[in-house]
């Protein structure tokens, strides 16, 4: 009767990224483990995925005809509720300069949803795992890069890239 599909795991110990004050020689310190693992996901192998069920992103989520209208109404709501002291205008700029003539360039196996809530550290502070896979598909690998500008600072950046390689555009 539960409208939701569901599954279990083996229990990661741990807790949340978030739940730390972690300072940034410590997020830093976490690259170089973050690094290696988005580096095996985005290598696994698209043909296992698929016969997984692991099927491309339905919602299309890297299109600028659909992120446009979508970054409209959340600047709209965040002035609404006085969240954005700065002008939306820039932002709008921003958003509108990108190509509507997008092509995602090469898509390989993603997480989906990566942010620190879904980094798993022990007690000492390290990575023990990612949780939530609920957003697991087929995509252009970007979806998985935002953590790296909103959780790393830029020497955990730097490392990351020491190992994972330099983002292309395509």
């Amino acid at each position: 009767d539960f409208p939701y599909p569901f599954c279990g795991y083996k229990k990661i110990h741990g807790r949340s990224a978030h739940i730390f004050p972690l300072t940034d020689s410590e997020r830093t310190n976490l690259a170089p483990a973050f690094a290696h693992f988005l580096k095996q996901l985005h290598a696994f192998p698209m043909e296992q995925a698929i016969t997984w069920g692991i099927t491309s992103c339905p919602e299309n989520r890297m299109d600028p005809k659909l992120l446009c209208p979508r970054i409209e109404e959340n600047l709209r709501t965040l002035q609404e509720h006085r969240l954005l002291e700065r002008e939306k205008n820039p932002f709008l700029k921003f958003a509108h300069s990108v190509t509507q003539d997008f092509d995602p360039g090469e898509k390989k196996v993603v997480h989906g949803d990566l942010y620190a809530p879904h980094l798993i550290l022990n007690e000492e502070k390290h990575l023990t795992g990612i949780i939530d896979w609920g957003d697991i598909d087929i995509d252009h690998p970007a979806i998985d890069y935002q953590i790296l500008y909103t959780f790393f600072p830029l020497a955990g950046q730097k490392k990351f890239f020491e190992i994972y390689g330099e983002l292309t555009a395509s």
